[in-house]
Parts: structure tokens; C-alpha cells; sequence
């Protein structure tokens, strides 16, 4: 909803939001990469879209869901003089059974990496594809991909080397981070538009081989940037094995440690909170935190020995030093009162 917040802008706003290179950034890697496979199908011969298209059908593979992106990126792969249907049975046949996937052709499409298939040059940004050979020479998608790949080097190159003053909102529970770090994961972000409301550090998990590659190195960096981080990850691991790669990791380590450091039992805070129940899959490391953050709320800092039982501070002050308190007198036989008969 906030989002979509249709507020009315100021034209000044507006202005400054034109020119953003962290804005402008993601669209143009969309339409560098949206450029790239309509061209593609423009270019590449009919006989050889006829080969791709027999082979699905013969794979059994053309009436997915997932199909006309598989059948894009093939062609990519032979406007880069390779043969598509070649890597399509590489891909269909590679290690690990497809009967138990719940879609075939996404992961057959995973197992392509465009970056090396589909083309022969590097890309303007280290996870996307260069452009393929069969377009560099034509005379008319050669030279608008060329300038779309230049428009998305220098967005890049902008974006990477933009100061900001303000802690990004992802990065607002983890500790102080070397400033490079968050210029890359911003310029990761910006690349993918992922919204300032999604507090994952790199956002959602992308499955392509050259973007996982790039996602699983922020997310690595991140977990040595902080001794914090190093030490809890693997303890979150080890309670919920679930959780390993999940881009929010570090920011519940973060939580676990900065409860340790205030005197919680922060590893009986995530025992709890793990025997709650098998976390969602959607969100899974947020959820987590949430019951983190409720089971701390019911609890109450170590203090001294007694945090085992959880007492007040007043309890385990008066247990600690019994001489300050005075204990109630405690009646005489005369005080007590009658009998009531056996």
C-alpha cells in the first residue's frame, strides 16, 4: 500500500527522482536484457526456432508455464553461435532427477548460464549476459544494444560511486558495515529494484548461476563483516537448518547478538522461539525474529545467578542479600486465633 501511495508529488521531487541513477538503474538493466531476446528472436533463423520448438514438444516441455522464457534464453544461446538444442539436453539431462521438481523447465532454465552460453563478451554488470556475437554485427540491433549496454555501465557506475548520508533502511539492524559493502549491495539492489520495504539485504533469492554466484558473495561478505554475525549464523543454522541462505540471516544474528550483549539468554531466546513450530517458507528468517522478539518481551535480562528462573530483579535482590529486608514477626501463641475444635 505504501508503495502505491498515489500522494502528489512536487515537480522539484520529481525532478531529483528523473536523474537518480539508483532509480533509473533497474529499468535499464530490464530493457537491456528485454532488448537482447527480442532481437534475438528477430535475428535467429526460423529452422533453428523450429529445432527448439520439436525439441520441447519431444521433451515434453513446450506447455509449461515456464516455457517461453527457457525457449527466449535458448535462442540467446544460438544467437551466439551455440547449439541451443545441444545445451537443452545438457541442461535436461544434467545431474539430479527432475521427477520430484515442481517445475521441470524452471529448473532446466536455471541450469543454462546465459553469462557463458549466450554470450561471448562480458556483460555491464558481472551477472548479465554480453551481447550475443550474431547481434554485434547487425546493422541495426548492433548498435542500439551496444547503446543500451553503455546506458547500463554508466547507471551502474553512477550508482556505485553515489554518497549518501542516510542508513539504508535494510541495513538500519546490523552493525556498522564497511562503506564499500553497502555500496555494492545498493548497487545490487538498484540493479534488481528491489523496494526499500523489503528489508533483506539483497532481496529475494535469484536462482540464475551468475546471479546466485553474486548473491551468495553480498551474503557472505556480510556474514564476515561482524564477529556478531560469524558467531550466530551458525548457531541460527543449527536450530532451524531451514534458514541456511537466507538473505535476512545476518539481521537476525544481529538481533541475537545485541540481545546477548544486553544480558538476555539470547540462545534460550531462539530455542523457544524455534520450538514454536516449522517456520513459514515465505519470509522464513522474519518470522523467526518475530517470535524472537515475542519470547524476549516475556523475558527479562540474566541477572546474576537467578536467571535461570527467570525472577525479578526485586526477588533476586532479596534472595542475594537477605539482611536488607525484615522479615514479618511471627505471631505468639496468644496472637493466633481460637481453635475450632480439632
Amino acid at each position: 500500500m505504501i508503495a502505491r501511495d498515489e500522494a502528489p508529488v512536487s515537480v522539484t521531487t520529481m525532478r531529483v527522482q528523473a536523474d537518480d541513477p539508483v532509480r533509473l538503474l533497474g529499468p535499464a538493466v530490464d530493457c537491456y536484457l528485454d532488448a537482447i531476446g527480442f532481437a534475438a528472436d528477430r535475428t535467429v533463423s526460423r529452422a533453428t526456432k523450429h529445432a527448439i520448438d520439436e525439441a520441447g514438444q519431444i521433451l515434453g516441455l513446450a506447455g509449461a508455464d515456464a516455457w517461453p522464457t527457457l525457449r527466449s534464453h535458448l535462442i540467446q544461446i544460438a544467437a551466439n553461435g551455440h547449439d541451443s538444442t545441444k545445451a537443452l539436453g545438457q541442461a535436461y539431462g544434467y545431474e539430479g532427477s527432475l521427477a520430484g521438481a515442481r517445475d521441470p523447465v524452471a529448473v532446466i532454465d536455471h541450469r543454462l548460464d546465459l553469462t557463458r552460453d549466450a554470450s561471448r563478451t562480458s556483460g555491464p554488470l558481472p551477472w548479465l549476459p554480453g551481447i550475443p556475437s550474431q547481434l554485434q554485427s547487425h546493422p541495426a540491433w548492433g548498435p542500439y544494444l551496444e547503446a543500451r549496454y553503455t546506458l547500463t555501465e554508466e547507471l551502474a557506475s553512477q550508482t556505485h560511486e553515489a554518497v549518501s548520508d542516510q542508513t539504508p533502511g535494510w541495513a538500519r539492524d546490523l552493525p556498522e558495515l564497511d562503506p564499500r559493502l553497502v555500496d555494492d549491495i545498493r548497487l545490487w539492489r538498484a540493479a534488481h529494484t528491489i523496494p526499500d520495504t523489503d528489508q533483506r539485504p539483497t532481496g529475494p533469492v535469484h536462482w540464475a548461476t551468475k546471479e546466485r554466484q553474486a548473491q551468495r558473495e553480498l551474503d557472505e561478505r556480510l556474514e564476515i563483516a561482524e564477529a556478531s554475525i560469524r558467531e550466530w549464523a551458525p548457531r541460527i543454522i543449527d536450530t532451524v537448518p531451514t534458514l541456511a541462505g537466507d538473505p535476512r540471516l545476518p539481521a537476525l544474528a544481529t538481533k541475537l547478538a545485541t540481545l546477548d550483549h544486553n544480558g538476555y539468554n539470547a540462545h534460550r531466546i531462539l530455542q523457544t522461539a524455534a520450538q514454536k513450530g516449522p517456520v513459514p517458507d515465505d519470509h522464513p528468517a522474519d518470522a523467526l525474529g518475530y517470535r524472537i522478539t515475542h519470547v524476549a518481551e516475556h523475558m527479562r535480562p540474566a541477572s546474576s545467578s537467578w536467571e535461570t528462573y527467570d525472577v525479578t530483579p526485586e526477588i533476586a535482590d532479596h534472595l542475594a542479600h537477605p539482611e536488607r529486608y525484615e522479615l514479618p514477626h511471627s505471631p505468639t501463641p496468644s496472637d493466633r486465633s481460637p481453635s475450632i475444635g480439632f
